[in-house]
């Protein structure tokens, strides 16, 4: 859909349950998805996959989006 558009994607969040590496960006095993393990790091070697991703908990990602967008503003 963003190609189509001509859209750039700049950044990409990922809220995600279980065990997470915030600082290197990686998801550890994680059978409700499958082929998310490592997900981060084995594709920021792929030179054709530029963008900023953030990587946090679950919980935090929906707190910080109710803060900035939901019923925790102001």
């Amino acid at each position: 859909m963003a190609a189509e558009r001509k859209l750039t994607i700049a950044a990409v969040g990922i809220g995600c349950g279980g065990p997470l590496d915030r600082k290197r960006g990686l998801i550890f095993r994680r059978p409700i998805f499958p082929g998310w393990d490592d997900f981060l790091s084995s594709r920021s070697s792929n030179p054709n996959l530029v963008f900023n991703a953030l990587l946090d908990n679950d919980a935090n990602a929906a707190a910080l989006g109710e803060l900035q967008h939901g019923a925790g503003r102001g």
